[in-house]
């Protein structure tokens, strides 16, 4: 497929070439909700009138500290269409640092996720600051999250805006965590953002008829931001998992092919793994041990003879608690120690590390 110059141009390739599909999905309420390309695209034309309606306009930091969700992307790609730059914020940010990158990176505007956000905000900001607000208007004079999105949709408008937006253009600002001083923000362009997304794309060929991914990673986290490009590039459904708590459940009714995820998580979903296959008895934690201790070790002489029954007796009935589907794991954010890819890839979960 031809390469956009910018990633709200790419956005809007994806979108527009697949209007009716489900490109967005998760848990609300206890129901499923779903935006198509279509109303990916109309809800993304009207955050960014309602955006050009708060002054935001070409060159200006738009900051994120609302938890990753639906909204999140909306908001950064109406942002970057606007040619504005965004500045993903983490939710646990402490108030100074927050304070520092605000003032650093000449915030203009920001999303919160509710009022309690806003008035943390709203103590660590100097200068004049609009904040728009998931839970809505509140107290703290913030802008509500419906108010933003009532414009109506004016595609062609919106296309005229991304046809401005250059490879060179400022996309983000990242904050570095703190930990040897104050933050320090890197900037980086669309190309150099594009350019990553191209090289996973030629890497890692997906179908968008077959391919569903899961998101539980901050979309803050540069490494979640890329994959999640990478996902909305490649015309398959993104599955986000608004609690990392659930994303065991979020894996089963979802049925994702690609997930991501840190080292972490995997450690205590193999820890899960090996407490509920000890629990077993008689014959059954036989089978139990005897996977565990395969699936430790590369495979040997005698693992093309004993691999399959255990893979039809236990590491098959892994894969079904994951969903059934899942034919790439991502890990990033910390080293992956090498026992426990090794664990995974024996039990059919095959891993590749990110970096970011």
């Amino acid at each position: 497929m031809p390469e956009a110059i910018s990633l709200p141009g790419m956005v809007l390739d994806s979108m527009t070439r697949s209007p009716n599909r489900k490109r967005l999905l998760w848990r609300e309420g206890g129901t499923i909700q779903s935006l198509d390309g279509a109303q990916f695209l109309a809800q993304a034309s009207s955050i960014a009138q309602g955006l050009t309606l708060q002054g935001v306009t070409t060159g200006d930091r738009v900051g994120i500290i609302a938890p990753s969700g639906p909204e999140w992307l909306l908001f950064d790609i109406a942002a970057l269409a606007l040619g504005a730059i965004t500045v993903p914020l983490f939710s646990n940010v402490s108030p100074e640092n927050l304070a520092w990158q605000i003032q650093d990176s000449g915030m203009k505007l920001l999303l919160a996720q509710d009022a309690a956000q806003a008035r943390l905000v709203k103590a660590c900001s100097v200068g004049p600051l609009t904040i728009v607000s998931l839970a809505g208007a509140d107290e703290t004079g913030s802008v509500s999250w419906q108010d933003l999105l009532s414009p109506a949709p004016d595609l062609d408008g919106f296309r005229q805006s991304i046809a401005k937006v250059s490879p060179q253009n400022l996309a983000t600002i990242i904050y570095t965590s703190g930990s040897t001083g104050r933050p320090k923000g890197v900037m980086l362009d669309h190309g150099a953002m594009l350019f990553q997304v191209a090289g996973a794309a030629e890497r890692f060929p997906l179908d968008p008829e077959r391919d569903l991914a899961l998101s539980c990673l901050p979309f803050a986290h540069v490494f979640e931001r890329i994959v999640t490009y990478f996902h909305l590039r490649n015309g398959y459904p993104l599955a986000i998992a608004r609690d990392v708590q659930a994303v065991g459940d979020d894996l089963k009714i979802f049925r994702p092919t690609i997930f991501t995820v840190v080292p972490r998580l995997l450690e205590k979903m193999l820890d899960r793994i090996e407490t509920q296959a000890m629990s077993a008895t008689g014959i059954k934690l036989a089978i139990a041990r005897a996977a565990l201790a395969e699936a430790g070790h590369e495979p040997g002489l005698l693992s093309p003879l004993i691999s399959p029954f255990l893979d039809v007796l236990a590491w098959r009935r892994v894969r079904a608690a994951l969903g059934g589907r899942l034919q790439l794991i991502v890990c990033g954010g910390a080293a992956l120690p090498p026992q426990v890819e090794l664990r995974f890839r024996r039990m059919g979960l095959p891993i590749m590390e990110g970096y970011g």
